[in-house]
């Protein structure tokens, strides 16, 4: 499943991990919708859209529907409390464009607005929760007091002598419970799908919090009075409407536990669960939820990154490499192997798969790759007749599909929504190249497809640059190169006269030069590394619009 997402109000930190969530799915395309043209998650999705503020409701309702209509959105996910009650307004309107909304009834938000109202209801349904009142006189103390619609630890009143009853006498803003002396935090992050199915949870104790963001986390797995609490609190919310992306918040004491906050959306510290290899995101999406790994800790740190300013305003299209930028090119060979061995084991009588697959990777990555059967054969002593066979069937060899790095269909997909040109210009066998075409969804992204094979050339002539641009009817200085390799594709575009050149970082990639290496060879100013993948091109690609 692939499409068009929207996370509203996402340009803060809870948005950035619904973007983070989002386009870890291969073929999602994510947008962000917020009030601020400058925000922290438009620099991890595809496009950032400025609405409204949710205060001009006609504006933001007019706007938002334009939006989703113009982008063909999908599936849309509140970022804050703040939205869902507009969501809540807008969901038949946006139901008909064939958006789904993901936001619970009105009877699941008052509970996630209200923790007296929350306290109560749990306590109905006979969920582990601490007694809770709003009388201060209720209780013996200690007595912790906190926000009936507090959120992050803020607010919160500690009462340990019976003389400071008498101050809180009339607050009814806060619900009063036992002050626990000493407890564990566990924090669960999940999602309830359209059909009232929660997806694979994974409890994780808070070590650390700054600003009410758990910061340092630990993992564990689920235990039987925790998953018995759990599975009772979503068959309690599911009738009630529950849909979309939920976190609690569970407190531990020996034995004994109690549920203490609900949220009806996606929790702030959601990037832990991620890190951990849960995705409740990609569960709602019908993709895989993932097993959790239980690592030892999770961790979530800042991270510093320059933003360059190209000032590409007159860039009309972009020309990409194939192999080891667009696909994985390590991936396509293991697959070609693959079937290699399956029509040859038998009638050459070769090893084991894993024995004879380990051998060639080793081969592979010693620098062989044009020699792979050569080596292997002189190694082993086989004959002529053996290495021809092994030639042959890997060439005939055709997988069913071309492994395209995932970030790669949402990218060119919105380079196309915002006017862009698109090519492909690559270097090894016509036929090969074109094997790798044939099985996977690029050629509907691109406007022209250049192979140096039939040119009689390969990167970094002058010539195969000038026909990608001859191709796409631009001027050289109208176009960026895209790849992987600083001499053939970067440098190559630039003596060519593109207007700049971009290298790619691939994990498992077969070039990965040092940046002091491509300074001596790219001119200063007119190459960027893509170090994360070709999200990073809508930092400084903005459309032809701009």
């Amino acid at each position: 499943m692939s499409g068009t997402s929207l996370v509203l109000c996402g340009g803060g930190l809870t948005g950035l991990a619904l973007v983070r969530a989002l386009r870890a799915l291969p073929g999602w395309r994510v947008l962000v919708g917020d009030s601020f043209a400058e925000n922290l998650a438009s620099y991890e999705a595809h496009a950032n859209h400025r609405l409204p503020l949710l205060s001009d409701a006609a504006a933001f309702d007019e706007q938002l529907l334009a939006l989703c209509r113009a982008e063909g959105v999908r599936e849309i996910f509140p970022a804050t409390q703040m939205e869902l009650q507009a969501l809540l307004r807008l969901r038949p309107a946006l139901q008909t464009l064939g958006c789904r909304v993901w936001v619970s009834d009105p009877p699941v938000q008052r509970l996630a607005a209200d923790k007296l109202l929350l306290c109560q209801w749990l306590a109905e349904h006979q969920l582990p929760v601490l007694p809770s009142h709003d009388d201060v006189r209720l209780g013996d103390l200690p007595l912790l007091g906190k926000p009936r619609d507090g959120w992050g630890g803020r607010g919160l009143v500690r009462l340990t002598e019976a003389a400071e009853r008498d101050a809180w006498l009339k607050e009814r803003g806060l619900v009063w419970q036992p002050l626990l002396q000493a407890f564990d935090e566990y924090s669960i992050d999940f999602a309830i799908d359209d059909q009232g199915q929660a997806s694979p949870m994974q409890p994780r104790r808070r070590l650390r919090q700054l600003g009410g963001f758990c910061m340092l986390a630990e993992p564990r797995a689920m235990w039987p009075a925790l998953e018995r609490a759990m599975k009772g609190l979503v068959d309690a919310l599911a009738p009630l409407g529950a849909r979309g992306l939920f976190n609690v918040q569970v407190l531990v004491s020996g034995e004994q536990l109690w549920m203490s906050d609900f949220n009806a959306r996606v929790g702030t510290s959601m990037p832990l669960t991620l890190a951990a290899g849960l995705s409740p995101v990609a569960f709602l999406l019908g993709g895989p939820a993932q097993a959790p790994q239980l690592p030892v800790r999770t961790v979530r740190t800042m991270r510093e990154r320059a933003l360059p300013r190209l000032h590409l305003d007159e860039v009309r299209g972009l020309v990409f490499d194939l192999d080891d930028c667009l696909l994985d090119q390590k991936r396509w060979m293991l697959d070609k192997l693959a079937q290699t061995w399956a029509s040859q084991q038998g009638p050459l009588g070769l090893p084991d798969w894993p024995a004879w697959r380990d051998e060639l990777l080793l081969i592979l990555e010693e620098g062989e790759r044009a020699r792979w059967f050569d080596r292997w054969c002189e190694r082993h002593g086989a004959p002529e007749t053996t290495r021809q066979a092994l030639i042959q069937a890997y060439r005939a060899a055709q997988p069913a599909r071309a492994p395209l790095y995932h970030d790669v269909a949402a990218c060119l997909a919105q380079l196309r929504r915002q006017g862009y040109r698109l090519a492909l210009l690559s270097d090894n066998p016509a036929a090969s190249q074109r094997a790798k075409l044939a099985a996977c969804e690029l050629p509907q992204w691109l406007d022209a497809v250049v192979l140096s094979d039939d040119l009689g050339q390969r990167k970094p002539a002058a010539s195969c640059f000038e026909a990608a641009a001859a191709a796409l009817g631009l001027e050289p200085q109208q176009l960026v190169m895209v790849g992987d390799h600083p001499w053939r594709d970067a440098r190559g575009a630039l003596d060519a006269g593109y207007r700049h050149a971009f290298l790619v970082r691939r994990e498992g990639g077969f070039f990965n030069f040092g940046h002091d290496s491509l300074a001596n060879w790219l001119p200063d100013g007119r190459w960027t590394a893509l170090h994360e993948g070709l999200w990073e091109l809508h930092w400084v690609l903005k459309g032809r619009a701009a």
